[in-house]
């Protein structure tokens, strides 16, 4: 308990004026790095909507249009030195992701999809953003994160449609 308290103090005090810790244990991001992140959850939520439903065009659309908003995030770059290797690494991991999702079959592609949600959910439960639910389905050890109530399993939708609870 007295660590996480100094680590806290720790990093309250040096982050930049655009980051600061809030009270969640979540770090509060202000203006463009803000936007620019809100912006690529939303392009996330449309991917999830998409994986969800199946449709494979609009998966590839949102697969692209969230790599354009991982470079985008990365070039506003307003976090302290110590809070921008963390968030560059999961964006990083999202990015190799989908470039395995977009030259991948089936059966990789799931797994691949998995794993890119599984760091967007880090971004929801670090950051102070825009409201996001996370849901974990047990079946297929899935977790994502989406803005309606009712869970909608991403990633096996044929098998496991509504199986998910909020983690969050």
């Amino acid at each position: 308990m007295l660590m996480r308290f100094i680590t806290m103090l720790f990093c309250g005090l040096m982050l930049s004026p655009s980051v600061q810790a809030a009270s969640k244990g979540q770090i509060t991001v202000k203006g463009a790095l803000k936007e620019s992140l809100n912006s690529m959850l939303k392009v996330a939520s449309d991917l999830h909507t998409s994986c969800y439903e199946q449709n494979e065009p609009k998966i590839a659309t949102h697969l692209k249009s969230l790599s354009v908003s991982i470079q985008r995030v990365q070039r506003t770059g307003e976090l302290s030195n110590q809070q921008n290797p963390h968030l560059n690494k999961i964006l990083d991991a999202i990015q190799s992701q989908i470039k395995i999702i977009q030259n991948s079959n089936h059966i990789d592609k799931k797994e691949n999809l998995k794993n890119a949600f599984r760091q967007l959910v880090q971004i929801v439960k670090v950051y102070k953003l825009d409201s996001y639910r996370v849901f974990f389905c047990s079946k297929d050890r899935s977790v994502w994160m989406q803005k309606s109530w009712k869970p909608q399993n991403p990633i096996s939708p044929e098998k496991y449609k509504d199986c998910g609870k909020p983690v969050r």
